[in-house]
C-alpha cells in the first residue's frame, strides 16, 4: 500500500507555502483526503497524475521538412516548415478565437434586445451632463 504524504511532505514537493497546500486541499483543487476534522493526507500517484493534468508544456510533434510529424533533431528539421507550421497554428488560434469573440458579442446583443423588449429602453448615460456640472462648479468655486 503506497505511505500517504502529509501537508508538510507536499509542500517539500511542489514548492508551495504549507498554508497554499490547505487552502488548495480545502477547496478541492489538489487531490486530497480528509482524515478526522482537521488533517489531510495525499497520495503520491494522485498528485503526480494532478499536476500532469495542470501542465501547460505541450509536447510539441516535430514536423519532418518531408511533411511527416514525429521527433527529430533540431539539425533535422527544416525551419520553413516548421515556421509555416507555426504560422497555420496561429492563424487557426486567432481565428477561433476572433470567432468566440464575435458568438459573445451576438449573444450579447440578442440578452440586450430580451432586455429592452421586457424593460423598456435604458436611460441614456449621464456622464457627460455630470462632467460637465463638475467644471462648472470647479471654475465658480476657484
Amino acid at each position: 500500500m503506497e505511505r500517504l504524504m502529509t501537508v508538510d511532505d507536499v509542500a517539500r514537493y511542489l514548492r508551495l507555502n504549507r498554508e497554499v497546500v490547505l487552502r488548495k486541499a480545502r477547496k478541492g483543487e489538489i487531490p486530497a483526503v480528509k482524515v478526522g476534522t482537521r488533517t489531510y493526507r495525499f497520495y503520491g500517484k494522485q498528485l503526480d497524475q494532478w499536476l500532469k493534468a495542470k501542465s501547460t508544456v505541450k509536447q510539441e510533434a516535430s514536423i519532418y521538412s518531408s511533411g511527416v510529424k514525429g521527433r527529430a533533431s533540431r539539425k533535422d528539421r527544416s525551419p520553413v516548415v516548421k515556421e509555416t507550421a507555426t504560422r497555420a497554428e496561429a492563424e487557426k488560434a486567432a481565428t477561433s478565437k476572433k470567432q468566440q469573440q464575435l458568438a459573445v458579442l451576438a449573444e450579447a446583443r440578442r440578452l440586450q434586445a430580451r432586455m429592452e423588449k421586457r424593460l423598456g429602453k435604458p436611460l441614456p448615460s449621464s456622464a457627460g451632463e455630470i462632467r460637465a456640472l463638475r467644471e462648472e462648479r470647479a471654475r465658480r468655486g476657484s
